[in-house]
């Protein structure tokens, strides 16, 4: 799967993490730092950077008797 995002769409997706969300709640908040760590990186928060995941498929068919 590939798309196209800037970077408040990365941060949206890290933000819906489990992980993130049990970090936000013992210490808060660590996107908006984040944000700016990567912001010079990322060559403006509105450009946009391809994003990619690797996607694995096992497909099968039931037999009858089953």
């Amino acid at each position: 799967m590939r798309s196209h995002w800037n970077l408040d769409d990365l941060l949206a997706y890290l933000a819906t993490w489990s992980a993130v969300k049990r970090y936000q709640a013992g210490h808060g908040d660590p996107l908006p730092a984040l944000r700016e760590t990567l912001l010079p990186h990322w060559a403006g928060a509105q450009r946009r950077l391809a994003v990619e995941w690797p996607l694995h498929l096992r497909a099968g068919r039931r037999s009858s008797d089953a």
